[in-house]
């Protein structure tokens, strides 16, 4: 057993960070950015499915045997999504009472819920289980709720009792379905269900993370099974099956609005993402090559960041350009701002969230998870 990370998928990983970034900036951009960009919320069940893989593969058979208990799990977790999720809440908080007391307008820029109880469930990971179902806060952070709760489910259902993929298989199934007739029906058949709930205490949100985490779990057990590649036949299957991927998710960024391509988004999260996954590790994959490049890896390293202090500084903008007198054109305020976020990002990564993380495992002894890295064969 040798230390390797999947390259691939922490690039993967960066570029949906990154997409994530642009489609909540669209006005940035040009005038019909939201036709282009609106498909990339998609992006986040991605992130569910690279999770599942890459917790499956490092955790499940140290839980079902009895060597990692709960606490050195979530110890391990929190250590991983806590530090920077916090620093984001008293960031929010901060700029909240500052611009509020001190800007020209004299405005909260949390116009929604910014109530003590919401920022508790915040720090807590709680406010996406289905108990609160308003935005509160940090709007971006309803996935890293979401992904923490079905940990939890993860640990004590699914490894504990050391449930059979047939299980999983339902419970993806069932999860995809009640989005679906509780979200996609009465929304042009989408997936986008973030705070809301679906039914009394069962979050839209914890379902795509159900669906896309448990998606990554069954990769792990049935592809890829703790290896760093995958064989797809011959090279040339694996580079025709990603350029057909790649034509499929271009064609669905443009026919995104077509109601004629209604529930597109279930077909994506369920198998187009997938594949796009197994023929990135292919060998001998093109787009494998094209995805270890360098500066595509560091960003993947980056994306937790990326994707957790997008939002707070896309509420300081306004205050920022009106303090500046910077010009708010597109696509220039769209570069500046999508190139702000990813030098901030590099800054709490390298000085806040890789520090707190080894600092809060070192003092626990907890079992490292670094990104998309994991022992393999």
């Amino acid at each position: 057993m040798k230390n390797v990370r999947y390259l691939e998928l922490d690039s993967l990983r960066g570029i949906a960070a990154v997409s994530v970034v642009i489609f909540h900036t669209q006005n940035y951009w040009f005038e019909k950015a939201y036709s282009v960009f609106n498909w990339a919320y998609l992006c986040v069940d991605l992130f569910f499915i690279l999770s599942g893989i890459v917790l499956a593969h490092t955790y499940e058979k140290k839980i079902a045997s009895g060597e990692l208990n709960f606490k050195q799990f979530m110890l391990a977790r929190v250590s991983r999504m806590g530090p920077l999720n916090w620093a984001a809440l008293i960031f929010l908080l901060l700029a909240n009472l500052f611009i509020f007391h001190f800007g020209q307008s004299q405005q909260h820029i949390i116009t929604w819920d910014d109530s003590a109880y919401g920022f508790i469930l915040s720090a807590l990971f709680l406010q996406n289980s289905g108990i609160y179902p308003l935005q509160t806060w940090n709007p971006a952070a309803w996935s890293i709720s979401a992904e923490m709760c079905v940990n939890i489910i993860w640990f004590w259902v699914v490894c504990r009792q050391r449930a059979s993929s047939v299980v999983i298989a339902v419970a993806v199934f069932f999860a995809l379905l009640l989005l679906y007739l509780g979200y996609g029906v009465q929304h042009s058949k989408t997936i986008g269900i973030t705070y809301d709930t679906l039914y009394p205490l069962v979050s839209g949100g914890l379902m795509r993370c159900i669906a896309g985490f448990g998606l990554g779990v069954l990769l792990q057990r049935h592809v890829l099974r703790g290896k760093r590649q995958v064989n797809v036949f011959n090279p040339l299957i694996a580079n025709v099956g990603a350029a057909l991927v790649l034509l499929f998710i271009v064609a669905s960024v443009l026919k995104h609005e077509d109601p004629n391509w209604g529930g597109i988004d279930y077909l994506t999260v369920a198998l187009v993402f997938p594949a796009l996954i197994l023929f990135s590790l292919a060998r001998g994959s093109l787009l494998g090559a094209f995805l270890r490049l360098k500066p595509l890896v560091w960003l993947g390293e980056r994306s937790y960041s990326i994707y957790i202090v997008h939002m707070p500084m896309m509420f300081c903008l306004p205050s920022f350009l009106a303090l500046t007198k910077l010009p708010a054109s597109y696509p220039v305020l769209g570069v500046f701002f999508t190139a702000s976020v990813i030098f901030v990002s590099a800054l709490s990564y390298r000085f806040l969230e890789e520090p707190a993380r080894k600092q809060l495992r070192k003092q626990f002894q907890t079992t490292p998870v670094a990104g998309l890295q994991a022992k393999v064969e």
